[in-house]
């Protein structure tokens, strides 16, 4: 099941990372719903923000997205020719069951 909520990065703040072996580290703190999501040094902050401006000029427009969608639920409801009948115990074929739109989806 999904949540009904979105994730999401909250907050983002400056922050300093302290290693067990004491080793200091300056950077930034993402914070997300469920606490730290990432703690990032500077190098990667521009890493990452590099590879999110290129991932969200690849995206398709909400239009296309719809379009694709559609056709995907319309190919999904497609029967197949090749499925196999129904036949009684004494060999007869059976009439397909009905369904309501609910199951045929």
């Amino acid at each position: 099941m999904q949540p009904d909520f979105r994730p999401y990065i909250s907050r983002i703040y400056p922050d300093v990372w302290n290693t067990r072996g004491g080793e200091r580290i300056n950077g930034i703190v993402l914070f997300g719903f469920s606490g730290i999501a990432a703690h990032l040094t500077p190098a990667e902050c521009f890493s990452l923000a590099d590879q999110l401006v290129d991932a969200a000029e690849r995206l398709p427009s909400p239009a296309e997205v719809i379009r694709t969608e559609a056709r995907r639920r319309k190919a999904q409801r497609k029967p197949s020719l090749h499925s196999p009948r129904l036949t009684a115990a004494d060999g007869p074929e059976e009439p397909p069951l009905e369904t309501t739109p609910a199951e045929s989806e």
